[in-house]
């Protein structure tokens, strides 16, 4: 079989075959599987040599006048998928640099070309520990064959030592500041919500004002006499209705609000920060905490490639991401202190508010006290149109009763 054409293919080892290759080489023993016909008996070698036999090199003839026909293109071989081919030659389209340009890019981390869009793309086409052994081992035996121009830029790509840790320390290189500054943002939202809460003395008010109320309806019984309450009850006023069934318990302390403590009725006013906090509860700090975490790690592993960088005489990519280490291990430190503070904070204003982190309650106080705001506002609504249906009522009423004077 050495004079056939070689086939590149991802081969399994014998010993590693298992499920569908499980008896593929236990069937060539001329035996019928299932009524079908032997593997063996499938193999004609004559017809193999036939088809894809090498050609056997022919006496040099005398040189013969050049056609005027245009010859025909050299035949490539593609070793990887067509759509993967697809899209690397599509990312080097829009770069418009040569191999070599890439690589001296990478090596150099030439601000021009170490962009957030190139290192995604860099990272999505970079080959890999596969693909990378497929084209060097090609690339290096003898065949007549040539690399297709994807499989000849993974070879550029393979003679740069520890492609995969670089292109990782890249991209850690690019994303590290948007990364921080997403956390640090929401961070802020979360602690500013958290200090509105602790500090707003017109919910406090209103609180107590429910708690009155609701010790009124509940003298008496086993749930009178209460020293507070937890803040879901806040969503439970509007399922008590009157006897009449035309007002809610929600509704009724709006009135009484708007009626006798009208300096309560924009309570929510001091609250301008919850609204967004909603969606930065206490999961997203947990959330917070681990992309930090994630993000020492990373940092890590740049500083474990900075130095073999430096062993391996890689000095520009070894001193940039050097430089980038050392201020981003700082920043995560001051980060990290940040998240604590506001982890304390918002601790305190769960405890100052009867709540724990660990209590259902807790991790969603932003959202409950959110949708009371709403269903406070809505009631508000509700009455102030009941109460401008009623006045013009009366006015229309008043008109009638003049013109029937006169």
């Amino acid at each position: 079989m050495g004079t056939m054409k070689p086939l590149f293919w991802s081969k399994v080892a014998a010993h590693n075959a298992t499920g569908v290759w499980a008896t593929a080489l236990h069937q060539g023993d001329g035996s019928p599987v299932h009524g079908e016909v032997a593997m063996n008996a499938v193999v004609d070698h004559q017809e193999l040599v036939k088809h894809f036999g090498k050609k056997e090199k022919e006496p040099v003839a005398a040189p013969q006048p050049k056609k005027t026909e245009m010859s025909k293109p050299d035949a490539y071989l593609c070793l990887l998928s067509h759509s993967r081919s697809q899209n690397v030659q599509i990312m080097l389209a829009r770069w418009k640099m040569t191999f070599e340009e890439i690589c001296t890019a990478i090596l150099q981390v030439q601000p021009d070309f170490v962009t957030q869009d190139r290192v995604e793309s860099l990272c999505k086409c970079c080959p890999s520990e596969e693909e990378l052994k497929l084209v060097m081992e090609h690339n290096q035996g003898s065949t007549e064959a040539k690399l297709g121009y994807t499989e000849r830029f993974f070879c550029a790509l393979g003679a740069i030592p520890r492609l995969p840790d670089k292109v990782q320390a890249l991209s850690l290189y690019v994303s590290f500041k948007d990364e921080i500054a997403h956390i640090v943002a929401s961070d802020k939202v979360i602690r500013q919500a958290t200090l509105e809460l602790h500090h707003s003395k017109k919910l406090v008010r209103l609180l107590h004002l429910i708690l009155h109320l609701g010790n009124a309806l509940n003298h008496g019984t086993s749930r009178g006499d209460a020293g507070g309450f937890k803040m879901d009850t806040l969503l439970k006023l509007s399922a008590l209705w009157s006897r009449d069934h035309k007002v809610t318990f929600l509704r009724y302390i709006v009135q009484v609000v708007d009626s006798k403590v009208p300096s309560l009725a924009q309570f929510y006013e001091e609250l301008p920060s919850v609204r967004r906090a909603c969606e930065m509860s206490g999961e997203m700090m947990q959330q917070h905490r681990i992309q930090l975490n994630a993000l020492r790690q990373q940092v890590s592993a740049a500083a474990g490639e900075v130095l073999q960088c430096r062993e391996l005489g890689s000095e520009t990519f070894a001193a940039t991401l050097g430089g980038f280490v050392e201020q981003s291990r700082q920043t995560l430190d001051d980060v990290e202190a940040m998240l604590a503070e506001t982890d304390a904070a918002y601790t305190g204003m769960l405890e100052y508010y009867g709540e724990s982190k660990e209590s259902q309650n807790g991790g969603k106080l932003f959202d409950t006290i959110h949708e009371f705001c709403i269903q406070f506002k809505n009631e508000q609504e509700v009455l102030t149109s009941k109460g401008s249906t009623s006045t013009k009522t009366s006015q229309s009423k008043k008109t009638a009763m003049d013109v029937l004077r006169d």
